[in-house]
């Protein structure tokens, strides 16, 4: 049976930042439907992650990958510079840190911290 992103994403939080950190790259967040609060189990987890100097695409690959392959989801990865060159800010506006409050909705809002 597939699941939303949105419960994928809550169940692997720890999953997730380990494999973004095992790739040379930090700050991981949720952008897209997920935060809209729009995603279905036929949606992809929209993930912007921050690379560390020397951080190449084959890592941004990698992530990708690994969390498709461990969560059982479409998973895309974006860095910021990518987001601004493919599509503008507008594309990756509306984001989150992983770090939400416990029963917090992210579809509710998008600037949630903890």
């Amino acid at each position: 049976m597939k699941r939303r992103p949105s419960e994928v994403l809550r169940q692997n939080l720890d999953l997730i930042r380990h494999v973004v950190a095992l790739h040379m790259s930090h700050n991981p967040r949720v952008f897209g439907s997920v935060v809209r609060g729009e995603d279905t189990e036929t949606s992809d987890l929209d993930l912007l992650v921050d690379p560390l100097p020397g951080a190449t695409l084959l890592d941004l690959g990698a992530i990708q990958i690994e969390l498709q392959e461990s969560l059982g989801i479409g998973v895309d990865v974006l860095t910021p510079a990518i987001c601004q060159k493919s599509s503008g800010t507008r594309y990756c506006v509306r984001q989150f840190p992983y770090e939400r409050k416990a029963g917090s909705d992210p579809g509710n809002d998008p600037e949630i911290r903890s």
